[in-house]
This record gives C-alpha cells, structure tokens and sequence, in this order.
C-alpha cells in the first residue's frame, strides 16, 4: 500500500497534518532537525521529516478519565 504523499504507509493526510503540527511546535522549542534545515521554517521541516520518515510514530487509544468505566 502507498501512502498519500510518498510518506510512509498507512498513514492519511490527518495523521500527516496532526504529526506535522506537534513536530512543528517541537522544532520552534528547540528540537534538532531531522533533515537538512537549509532555509525552511519549522512547519515545512516537520512535513519533510515525516515525509523522509524519520519521525516515529504510533496511534494509541485515548485513556479512560478517572470516575469512567472502560
């Protein structure tokens, strides 16, 4: 299975858009560059990150709040 955008399989352009925001605020704090930087502001660097696949990843459930039943 290909993925949208050449990244890498099984994800969709939500999973990309979610990703690439918390990799984004990352790399504002202060976080290395996984890829070459030359120029790109931290939002573009995060999609070329996860592009690249260079990002791990999972998808976890949310967890229960206290007082709810599982």
């Amino acid at each position: 299975m290909t993925a949208p955008l050449g990244g890498p399989p099984a994800m969709n352009r939500f999973h990309i858009a979610a990703m690439a925001f918390q990799r984004a605020r990352q790399l504002h704090n202060g976080a290395r560059p996984r890829v070459d930087d030359t120029g790109h502001k931290s939002t573009r660097l995060a999609l070329l990150e996860i592009l690249a696949d260079t990002i791990s990843w999972t998808i976890t459930e949310p967890l229960a709040k206290v007082g709810e039943q599982a």
